[in-house]
């Protein structure tokens, strides 16, 4: 599999898994003028913005290392532009972060979900 067919895999899986716990996703795939956001789901009264990195090997680090502060930054912007054309600025919102590991064969052998993992 290719980096593009990896994470839109890892995407794929994302979604399952939030709506396996408990989150109604929204949309995936938000992209506006300042950049994307992979998902957006819905749980508790609260927007989650989530994003997903997925990994076939530690070679290049966690995914979550790869969260550096301009990403965070930006993944801030995106949710707020979002947050403000659809009029929930005053509602509750939050970034996640769902890091996948698969094997050679693309099968996830690991998830974990960091909740609100960028402050904005």
């Amino acid at each position: 599999m290719d980096k593009l067919q990896i994470g839109s895999l890892g995407e794929t899986i994302a979604c399952h898994y939030l709506k396996a716990t408990g989150y109604q996703v929204v949309a995936t795939n938000l992209r506006n003028k300042i950049g994307e956001i992979d998902i957006i789901a819905r749980q508790a009264g609260k927007t989650i913005f989530v994003e997903v990195k997925t990994r076939s090997s530690a070679r290049y680090g966690l995914g979550r290392e790869a969260i550096n502060a301009q990403k965070q930054t930006k993944l801030i912007r995106v949710a707020q532009l979002y947050l403000q054309n659809k009029g929930l600025l005053n509602q509750p919102w939050q970034i996640d972060l769902i890091e996948l590991t698969t094997d050679s064969a693309g099968e996830v052998t690991e998830i974990y979900h960091l909740e609100n993992a960028v402050q904005g």
